[in-house]
Parts: C-alpha cells; structure tokens; sequence
C-alpha cells in the first residue's frame, strides 16, 4: 500500500495543480458595487451615442474627495481644474487641464469599439499620482507635460501618446472588473394628499409634495423630517433659500428613506442634520424622467445659481438624470454623499463633494447590489 502511495502522489499534485490553475484562469472578473461609487451614470442600457443624455459630466472646478470612485458605462466628460481621489470608470473619458488623481486608477473600457480616435483624451498639466495606472482598451492622448506614476496598458496594435509612466507600458488587453448593477426597480405606493408649502415638522408617512415659494431671508421655511423611516411624495420644489433639517431624534441605525415618484428640484436648498446621525442614513430614490426643457434631469439643485446650496445623503435617480448646479457659472455647492443615475450625471462648476457610501443599516439584506426596500410606515399612516 505504502508503494502505491509512493507511486502515485506524483500525479495526484500534478491533478491538484492543474485544477487549481483551471479554476483560477476560469475566473471571470469581480464585479464591482455601487456602493463604492461616489458618482455613477449611465446604466448598461445608457446611451454610447448621446453625451446629452447619458455618462458622468464635472465642471471645472470640482473637487471630489473621500476615495469613491467616479463611473459610466457611457461617457465621462470632465472640464478643467477637476480634482478626485478615487478609481475611474467609463467607456470613453474626455478630460480637459489640470486634471488630478491623488491616489486612484483609470479605466477606459471602449464600448463603443472605436478603432481611430482616442478613447482617453487628456489635456496638459494632468497628473496621475500613485497609483495612477492608466488601463485603456483602445488610444490614449495625453499631452507631455502632465506626470503619469503608474502603469499604462492597452492593446497590441493601439497607441499610448503621453508623458512616460513612472511603471513603464504594457502591450496586452486590460481586464476590467464588471461596472456595477443599480438599484432593483421599486414599485411606489400611492401619495397623500397632503403639500407642505410651509415651515413643518413631519413624520415618516405618505404626502402628495412639498412644494416651498420663493422668499425673503426673514421668511425662509423649515422642513423639519422628524424620526428615521420612509417618507413618499409625488415631487418635490424648492424655489428659493429653504432648509431641510433631518432629526435622527438619536437613532443609531434608523435610516431616511425619500421616495418621489416624479421630479425633485431643490433649488438652493441647505441641508442640517441633528441629533446624531449622518449623510450615511439618508436614501433618496427619484422616479421622475424629467422634461426635454431640463435635459431630461429628474433630480436637480441650485441649476439657476441664485447662491450657495448644499445636500447630504445618496441619491438614485432611476429614470432620469442629476443635474447639481451649472456646467458654465455658479455659486458654491456641497455634496456629502452619493450621485447614481440610470442615464446622466452633471456636476456643476465650484462643487465640493465628498463620498460618504451609504450605511450598511440601510440595506435589508447583506446583498449590496440591491439597496434599500421601503417598509410601509409601521402605524400605516398616511397623511
């Protein structure tokens, strides 16, 4: 026994081994979760022909910080001056000066398989910190005088035009991760029949809308959302300087689950948080398609620059685009929190973001491609 033994341990390591190598080699890509993004937009379905309608545009301006990666399995759009810390994901990416990545990767994926033009097109000035590895399926333009700390990859047969990376080039095919999967489709219950229009206190139920006027400062109005649990609306507008106040009322786990079944314009709205909590337990989800006026944008704020606005928590705008301030001109905005969308999002010019990916306690199930379900208000109210 003990010379069969000894006989045939060889071709049993060499069985092991082979499918141990089969197993590894058959794996396909990880697929990467949206709770890791910051900004997301443009679902699998988004447009790779309209940039009006689909992938992730920033301003100049914009500085986005907290390690959430920016992605689109469209375009991605950004002007000069952006600043960001974390991965990069898109089909194409057109980046104008000064651009800075402290910290974090680019991937171009080329969906649209364009063979000639560049599919990552970067003006001057760029830097790419460690790690700033540049992973392209397709052409790459950089102008020289932009710093790259990483490794470049992309295809046999394509070109690398830019300033020499710090980990040299390689010539063979990237593998991306798999972009991630947005929010299950959610089916609404039906609103109240009650519009806030004035200063308020309220509480997790059903309401047809808020709906708050333009005003003087001694007349601006406070919504106060009054306990964690989901609160429903038929569309929300702000017309001028109002805050929303969030009283977590101390509440360690609870989260505010918004659900708008149209269109939400906040206008240049501020946002305060009390008694514990923070933009990780907010949840906002948009039905809304918007209108061909507002570029088809189903979640907007401060679009008219009338002064400085601010919002906390992560967004999902299921049908229709994010819009938050103006592409051109503007005042300051702050998001702490995140931005999906199934078709398109706008970040406006002097925006500060920071990424604050939502609380575990937000999600009924350990699955976290699937995001919050709504619960019915436990005393069944409605208002």
């Amino acid at each position: 026994m003990r010379h069969f033994l000894h006989l045939i341990r060889p071709v049993l390591f060499f069985i092991i081994l082979s499918f141990l190598s089969n197993s590894a080699n058959s794996q396909s890509p990880s697929q990467l979760s949206i709770k890791s993004f910051a900004i997301f937009g443009g679902d699998i379905n988004a447009s790779l022909t309209d940039t009006t309608r689909a992938g992730v545009e920033l301003a100049s301006n914009v500085s986005i910080t907290g390690r959430g990666s920016i992605g689109s399995q469209s375009f991605l759009i950004f002007k000069n001056q952006v600043n960001t810390d974390g991965n990069i994901y898109g089909s194409t990416a057109f980046i104008g000066t000064s651009f800075r990545l402290n910290g974090g990767s680019i991937s171009v994926l080329n969906r649209q398989n364009f063979g000639e033009p560049d599919v990552l097109s970067v003006g001057s000035l760029s830097d790419f910190r460690s790690p700033g590895n540049i992973s392209v399926n397709g052409n790459t333009q950089i102008v020289n005088n932009g710093t790259v700390a990483g490794l470049v990859t992309h295809p046999y047969g394509t070109f690398y035009n830019g300033p020499a990376p710090g980990n040299g080039e390689s010539f063979t095919t990237p593998i991306f991760p798999a972009l991630p999967v947005l929010p299950d489709t959610l089916t609404l219950p039906a609103a109240g029949t009650t519009t806030i229009s004035s200063t308020q206190t309220i509480t997790p139920g059903n309401y047809r809308s808020i709906n708050l006027g333009l005003s003087t400062f001694s007349s601006q109005q406070f919504i106060t959302f009054s306990g964690v649990g989901s609160y429903f609306f038929n569309s929300i507008t702000n017309n001028s300087k109002h805050t929303f106040i969030f009283d977590f009322k101390n509440n360690t786990t609870g989260t505010f689950k918004i659900y708008v079944q149209g269109n939400v314009d906040l206008g240049n709205i501020d946002i305060s948080i009390i008694n514990g909590g923070s933009a990780a337990r907010i949840y906002t989800e948009v039905h809304g398609t918007g209108t061909p006026g507002n570029g088809f944008t189903s979640f907007a704020m401060n679009t008219t620059n009338a002064t400085s606005a601010s919002w906390s928590g992560t967004v999902f705008a299921q049908n229709g685009g994010i819009r938050i301030g103006n592409l051109n001109t503007g005042s300051v905005n702050v998001i702490n929190g995140c931005m999906w969308s199934s078709t398109k999002v706008t970040i406006g010019r002097n925006t500060s973001f920071r990424y604050v990916p939502l609380s575990p306690s937000a999600d009924p199930t350990p699955n976290f491609l699937i995001l919050p379900y709504y619960p019915p208000p436990a005393d069944g109210k409605t208002n």
